[in-house]
């Protein structure tokens, strides 16, 4: 399949002061279009996640399902029934032998990579909105209105809870190798926490409305908000180190590609984009969504986004 690009120009308008003439400025992106079109959710798409060595591609809905895909061929391999409730968060274990997943009711599922589910947990039926494995693999915590659970793994036992004064955890994922539990909270902060005696090391005042994802690479946190920006930290001491405006209505989604190189944002504004860190604009649009772009994630050749339309697009990002 041929690889399409187009370049777009954006003429934003705008007006000085007690001026009639407007002055056109132009923008150029690169506007790429997808390889494939994956449909096989009833509902919006919530949550994607890449398997170590690029073999599977998971996805949440909120038509209550997890589906597990093989990457190569876009392949449906299970389709997940277990959720009662819309699903939020979709992720692998570090040793991709398992998968875990969480709903509006509360419920954590875990499932092996046959599709039986093998554990399910329950936050008593508050909200849980993310879903993250310590990279060690030893616990698994959920982020609710107000609380994070984190669970011994793979015993599924109650380890702690982290109180968050109310604010809904929005994203959460821990750090490689220390286990620090980095989370994003609706009230724009970010906060770490060392998972062994959960000690608060570090609060961000990061964004000025509610913080929608999370990610994480070396020593780089990233962060997107309904502010519409995207925003890079530094992990040691929370500086900033780089801020753009992202997406109009909103940034939804962040990733970083794996080799930390990249950084792809998707928003409310319909669109995927890439983007280097210290860049002003965005090297490239991903168009071809017809609602607001809620999940985003990097295999090593290639760009996915999850919609609230429902599906899941595969691009070429270098």
């Amino acid at each position: 399949m041929k690889l399409f690009f187009l370049t777009l120009f954006l003429c934003l308008t705008s007006f000085a002061a007690g001026k009639k003439d407007a002055k056109p400025i132009t923008v150029a992106y690169d506007v790429v279009f997808p390889l494939k079109d994956l449909r096989g959710h009833r509902a919006a798409v919530t949550s994607l996640a890449v398997s170590e060595g690029d073999k599977y591609l998971l996805s949440g809905s909120q038509d209550t399902n997890v589906i597990l895909w093989t990457l190569k061929n876009a392949r449906i391999k299970k389709v997940m029934v277990g959720h009662k409730a819309p699903v939020t968060g979709a992720v692998f274990s570090p040793d991709n032998e398992n998968l875990a997943s969480s709903d509006t009711n509360g419920f954590l599922e875990v499932w092996d990579l046959s599709g039986e589910n093998i554990k399910t947990l329950t936050s008593k039926n508050i909200v849980l909105y993310s879903v993250a494995f310590a990279n060690g693999g030893y616990f698994l915590a959920g982020g609710s209105s107000g609380n994070i659970m984190v669970w011994n793994f793979p015993e599924g036992t109650p380890y702690r809870t982290i109180k968050t004064e109310s604010h809904s955890v929005n994203s959460l994922l821990f750090n490689s190798p220390d286990s620090h539990l980095i989370y994003a909270l609706a009230s724009g902060e970010i906060k770490i926490t060392r998972v062994s005696d959960m000690k608060e090391m570090l609060t961000i005042k990061a964004h000025s409305d509610s913080i929608k994802s999370l990610a994480y690479y070396g020593n780089s946190i990233a962060s997107c908000s309904m502010d519409g920006y995207l925003k890079v930290w530094n992990f040691s001491d929370g500086k900033p180190l780089y801020s753009v405006f992202a997406h109009q209505g909103g940034c939804r989604a962040v990733a970083f590609s794996k080799d930390g190189e990249y950084l792809a944002t998707g928003g409310m504004d319909n669109y995927a984009k890439l983007w280097k860190i210290g860049g002003k604009e965005a090297l490239k649009m991903f168009g071809g969504h017809v609602d607001s772009v809620d999940a985003v994630v990097f295999s090593r050749k290639y760009l996915i986004t999850g919609s609230k339309d429902r599906s899941i697009k595969i691009w070429p990002y270098k």
